[in-house]
């Protein structure tokens, strides 16, 4: 399956407010979180399913905020699946992608 292609929907995944692993060949399109009680948020995006794997990207906002971190309708392909590490806060949000998670 080609992820990459224009026809594909984007799909919104929420965020659990902790690590989470989303497993399946994907395309990572972005992610968006707010923290709007506890403090300030930090998050990393990796291509993989540790953080140790390839670091793709990453967002923070202060106590109250939001940040929004958008690459586009082709991404950044992520064949091996995405993990999503909580540095603090406990988000509410979603990730965007393409592909089928398994």
């Amino acid at each position: 399956m080609n992820n990459r292609r224009s026809d594909i929907e984007a799909t919104a995944l929420a965020l659990t407010g902790s690590n989470q692993t989303i497993s399946g060949q994907l395309v990572f399109l972005g992610i968006s979180a707010s923290d709007e009680g506890s403090g300030s948020i930090k998050i990393h995006v990796y291509h993989g399913t540790a953080d140790t794997d390839p670091h793709i990207a990453g967002i923070a906002a202060q106590s109250g905020g939001s940040d929004t971190l958008w690459f586009g309708p082709n991404g950044i392909s992520c064949p091996n699946g995405i993990y999503v590490k909580v540095y603090s806060g406990s988000p509410e949000g979603s990730v965007f992608l393409k592909g089928t998670v398994v």
